[in-house]
Parts: structure tokens; sequence; C-alpha cells
């Protein structure tokens, strides 16, 4: 570590100390006083207002006792992964820790997340922690070698930095803060707290924000600009895109009893035109962004990109995909989903399909569950004439709440959002539209990252979209109407 970089670890140490200090010191002089209040009631007044002792005696504990240090109980975010079992992966690990002249986390483990983190855990305080290193399994499916080499560097940068042996004690002291407004409640006590939690978030984000910028430049001088870069652009573009998959597309087969293969899902997603527009839209407006809240730990994109721009670009040393130091190693996706989920026996209960068999086994069966249940009230309901139930929408919710007992006793359907009556109802429309439609020889089609569309002699129907779109006016009910007949599904029943 060269001189500047160790006066800015020890700059770094004293605010983190003075903070800490601070915080305590607060709260400390704030029980003490309110526990000496009660004694000069007692001992010097010798008049006793019981209000008051109350309020102070309670004021004093709560704020003792939420400022108690609490110990660090570390939970596995993923499974641990061995030198033995992945020796490939271990090798660019040990690599990029001499590089940056840092020893090796004790422990790796696997995160379902397009990151990586490093973390100091266990322990009070930051003492008698150790260090922890987690890399996400469907990062390593979108970066290179290099890349994931500069996304390591740039973590053990923190290491380097000196980040994580001060991040415990910014992040217990976050949490005491938190803990102490939080108890005080509406409680005039409170005041002096929050505004301390607004001076200690400002002062903590601005340095997290400069310590990101320096990782940034340790992973650039040790892998290269170029590899920084990219790497760091792929994490900030697919990774909410990963969460969105994980989600909507993933998670709703996952608790109906399946288990798709799901990097293969995650990939055929990426694929999907929507997706890829919705992600390039993003990271456009990422790029486009050069203001950063005062409450952020991170420095805008834009800003991280333009300071990486302005460095020495390296050559790429190793392209291949970082997938390839998995190889060897099977049911590395079930492993992380045990763990992820806290459920190993269900997991190991759930029936393996691939994404082609999805919509068949999945969703065709529950949408036909809602249709058989909302019959009913669709019955006299047709395609050509959804434009005019759109304009109703909460006459059409109380009918489906009614048939489905969906509301709990004491609820009306006007205490219900609009928009979430719509949605309700459109899924209810949207179901019975499959339903039917496939029952007079139309095709269904569901991608991950698509909307399901229906399909027969050319025509295509998106029937989760008709209903919510008249509703909202993006489609004209003469146009609707139109398709209907050019469809032939115009005068056909929603129900039975």
């Amino acid at each position: 570590m060269n001189m500047r970089s160790r006066w800015s670890l020890i700059g770094r140490g004293i605010i983190a100390l003075l903070l800490t200090i601070g915080f305590y010191g607060l709260a400390l002089g704030t029980a003490f006083g309110l526990l000496y209040l009660i004694y000069v009631e007692f001992y010097v007044i010798g008049t006793v207002n019981l209000r008051l002792t109350v309020f102070a005696f309670i004021g004093a504990v709560i704020i003792l006792w939420a400022i108690v240090p609490r110990v660090d109980e570390f939970k596995a975010p993923g499974p641990r992964i061995t030198r033995k079992k992945y020796p490939a992966l271990f090798e660019q690990i040990d690599s990029v820790a001499r590089a940056t002249g840092q020893t090796m986390p004790r422990d790796v483990y696997l995160i379902h997340d397009v990151n990586a983190f490093v973390t100091e855990r266990g322990g009070m305080m930051g003492i008698g922690s150790r260090r922890v290193m987690g890399i996400g399994l469907p990062l390593l499916y979108l970066v290179t070698v290099d890349e994931l080499r500069a996304i390591l560097a740039h973590e053990f940068g923190h290491f380097h930095g000196g980040d994580t042996m001060l991040g415990p004690w910014i992040y217990k002291t976050r949490n005491a803060i938190i803990r102490t407004v939080v108890s005080l409640g509406n409680s005039a006590l409170r005041i002096p707290f929050e505004m301390y939690a607004n001076l200690f978030l400002r002062i903590t984000n601005t340095v997290s924000r400069q310590q990101e910028f320096s990782a940034d430049r340790l992973a650039a001088r040790t892998v290269g600009a170029q590899a920084a870069l990219q790497g760091l652009q792929k994490v900030h573009s697919y990774g909410p895109a990963f969460q969105a998959y994980f989600q909507q597309e993933f998670a709703p087969v996952l608790n109906s009893g399946y288990l798709p293969p799901m990097i293969q899902g995650f990939e055929r997603f990426l694929k999907s035109p929507r997706v890829t527009e919705l992600i390039a839209r993003s990271e456009k407006e990422q790029l486009r962004v050069d203001k950063t809240d005062p409450y952020d730990t991170h420095p805008s994109l834009k800003q991280r990109v333009e300071a990486l721009q302005g460095l020495l670009s390296g050559s790429s040393q190793d392209p291949r995909p970082a997938s390839v130091l998995l190889q060897g190693a099977p049911n590395l996706e079930t492993h992380l989903l045990q763990v992820v989920t806290s459920d190993p026996a269900r997991v190991k209960m759930l029936r393996e399909i691939n994404w082609d068999e999805v919509l068949e086994k999945v969703y065709l069966p529950r949408w036909a569950e809602s249709a058989a249940l909302y019959a009913g009230i669709l019955k006299d309901l047709t395609p050509v004439q959804l434009p005019h139930a759109a304009h109703e929408v909460e006459r059409w919710f109380t009918l489906a709440a009614r048939a489905g007992k969906l509301l709990p006793p004491g609820i009306t359907p006007q205490q219900i959002a609009r928009e979430n009556q719509l949605q309700f109802v459109n899924n209810v429309i949207g179901a019975a539209l499959v339903t039917v439609l496939l029952e007079h020889g139309w095709q269904a089609l569901n991608l991950p990252g698509e909307n399901i569309t229906l399909h027969r002699d050319g025509h295509v129907l998106e029937p989760f979209s008709a209903f919510h779109n008249l509703a909202n006016i993006e489609l004209s009910s003469e146009v609707w109407q139109q398709q209907c007949q050019e469809f032939g599904i115009a005068d056909i029943p929603l129900g039975k």
C-alpha cells in the first residue's frame, strides 16, 4: 500500500471512529441525562412528577437497549465452494489476490445474483470477524474470465483499502441508530437521533462512494481498464434483469412444484427482444444520469464509467466465458437453490422440467382452473364486449371478488386501489381468453421474457394485454372490435 492509500485509509478510519463515538456519546448522554432527571426529582427537588419519571425511565431503557452491540450471526448466502471442487475458479481468485497484495478470504460462496461481494462477517463490531467472498452463479455465465478477474480485483480493492475493516463499525453503528430511532417511536427524544442519522448516512455514504472509485482504479491497474469497464457495465445492466427473471419467470414455476434449469432460462430471457430493449434503455438512462443522491452508497454508473475511461486500457488476456471455470461441477443450481430457499427437502422434491414444457404443465392448468372458477360471471361476456366491460372495472372486480371469495370480511371492493382491481380482472379475463381460444384451435406460445401470445392462421393475440390496454385507453375500442371480427372470436362466450 502506497503512502497516499495509507493516509486515505487512516482518514476513513478516523471518520468512522469519530462518527461512532459521536453517536454513542449522544445516546449515552441522553440516556444518563434522563436518569439524572429522575435523580434530581427524588433527591434534589423532593417532588415526583409520575408522568415525567415514567417518560424519562422508559426513554433511558429504550436508548440503552438499542445501542447494545449485537453479535453478527452470519447466514450463508449460498453454497460454500471449495478449492478441491472448483480448482479453476480458485486459481483465478488466488491470482487476483496475489496481484492486489491480499490474502484469500476464508470462505467463498456462490450467490444467486449478477454480482460479487467481499465483507468481514461474524464477531462483534468487527472483532472476531472473518473474510467472506460471494460470487454470483449467473455472473459467471455473463462475463469473460478477464471481466471476472476485474470484478474480483474491485472486490479485493475493498480489502486493500481497509473498507471491510471499517464496514462492520459503520454497519453496526447504522443499525444501532436505526434501532434507536424506531424504538423511540413518535417521542420527542427521537428528533436528535433522526438528525444524527441523516448526518451519519450522508458522511459515511460519501466515504463509501470514494471507496468504490478507489476499488475501480485498483481493478483497472490489476487487470485493465477495458475489462473493468465491461465487467462494471454488465453488472449494472444484467443485475436488475436477473432479479426480474427470477421473480417473474423462475419463481412462479418453482412455486408450482417444478424445477426448470435456472441459467438456461435466464439465457433465453436475455434473448427476448422485449428484454433486450428494456436493458438497452436502462443502460442508456444510467449513462445519462450524472447526479448521485447524498444517501447513495455507490457513485452513478456514468461517473464510474467516465473515471475508468480516463485510465490506460489493458489488452484482453483471457476472453473465454467465465463459466468454463465451473466445468465438471454438477448440480450447482440445485445446491444454490437449497440454500437460497432455506428448504433443501422441498427443492429435492421438485420435478425437473424443460422451459418448453412450462406453458403446458404449469400455466395452462392454472389458467384453466381460473376460467372454471369465474365461468359463471363470464358466460355472457364475449371478446367484442370487452371495451364496455373495461369501463366498469369496479363492477367486474366486485363480481370476480365475490365469485373467488377474494376479499376478507370487512373489506369492500371500494377499499382496493383501482390499479389492483384492474390487474386482477385483467388476469381473470386473460386466463379465460387463453382457455376458450385454445378450444377453438388457437395455439399458445410463452417464452421467458415475452408476453404469452395466441396464434392461429397468421393472427396473433396477447390475451393478458387486451383488457388492461382497453381500460387505460392504450387500445381503442374500434381497433379491438375490428380485430375480434377479423380473428373470428367476436361472439365466443368467455365462460360456460
